[in-house]
């Protein structure tokens, strides 16, 4: 139902993300020095958790945050307040 509901305006949203996704992003990751948390379903087959570990390896301030049980769309809303506390105190 998902990838259907994608498409149902047609196949250019779809086309551009793989373009965005596939293109140089214009740095390395290795320049992001921004604390990062990678969080990451042991159960994820879109993302799996050895994409996320290279990732974290890749970026110089990374954490992985690895939880049991979940996939790529369970994990957030089971974790939405633990992924959203950091943001509790920021003051725009």
């Amino acid at each position: 139902a998902l990838i259907r509901e994608s498409f149902r305006q047609g196949s250019k949203g779809n086309v551009q993300d793989f373009r965005v996704l596939g293109a140089p992003w214009g740095f390395e990751l290795s320049d992001i020095r921004t604390p990062v948390t990678v969080w990451s379903g042991s159960e994820d087959t879109y993302a799996p958790p050895s994409e996320a570990a290279d990732l974290v390896r890749r970026l110089p301030n990374a954490q992985l945050k690895g939880v049991l049980g979940e996939g790529h769309f369970s994990l957030p809303p089971a974790k939405i307040m633990e992924i959203l506390e950091p943001f509790r105190s920021f003051d725009a």
